[in-house]
């Protein structure tokens, strides 16, 4: 998967604990985060590419290069663009009338 500066994404693995991480701020699980850079060098699980996150900043590692987060712990969020528009033709005064005449069950009208 590509990612790019800029794009949203979700935490879908934030188990670090294998790690021993304890002075690191680290991602957490479904939250949103916006990719900052991509690099590649030392990450928190190693070598390789790695993603930097605007909403965390860490100190640089051994190599001189902050830590970063392998690529495979998230996904880009999917935007939805909401769509109403079935529940306004549900309001729409023919059908509001026609519930309006319809008898109910419990013997209203």
């Amino acid at each position: 998967m590509t990612f790019h500066i800029g794009q949203k994404l979700v935490c879908v693995d934030a188990d670090f604990e294998y790690y021993g991480i304890v002075d690191l701020n680290l991602p957490v699980h479904l939250g949103v985060y916006t990719v900052r850079d991509v690099v590649t060098g030392r990450g928190v699980s190693g070598l390789g590419l790695g993603l930097l996150l605007e909403e965390i900043c860490n100190r640089a590692g051994p190599y001189g290069t902050e830590y970063s987060f392998v690529p495979d712990r998230f996904r880009p969020v999917v935007e939805r663009k909401t769509d109403i528009s079935i529940f306004e033709k549900m309001l729409t005064e023919e059908n509001v009338s026609a519930n309006l005449l319809r008898p109910t069950m419990y013997g209203g009208s």
